[in-house]
């Protein structure tokens, strides 16, 4: 479904079109998600060791790395997948 809706976006013909796939989503939410509160820190452990790029991520990162995407001026499609969401955010662009 994901990939479906990258491309429907991408038809839209935006001259900047930033698709963000970050891993496990962490942060304050109104409701309560039992699978997420199971899962998240085992793979917070598992990531320490190995698949170091889908380690969860906060909702304050991906914010970041959304607005450095939004201020990236290069055309065309570009696709930040979950570890490179990390060094998205890390960017200075402002």
């Amino acid at each position: 479904m994901k990939g479906e809706l990258d491309e429907a976006v991408a038809k839209l013909g935006f001259r900047n079109l930033a698709v963000l796939r970050p891993s496990s989503l962490t942060g304050e939410r109104k409701d309560r998600r039992i699978a997420d509160e199971l899962s998240i820190p085992v793979a917070r452990f598992v990531t320490k060791f190995i698949f170091k790029k889908y380690r969860p991520i906060s909702d304050k990162t991906v914010a970041k790395a959304m607005i450095n995407a939004a201020l990236n001026q290069s055309a065309g499609k570009t696709v930040w997948e979950a570890g490179e969401v990390f060094e998205l955010a890390a960017k200075s662009l402002l």
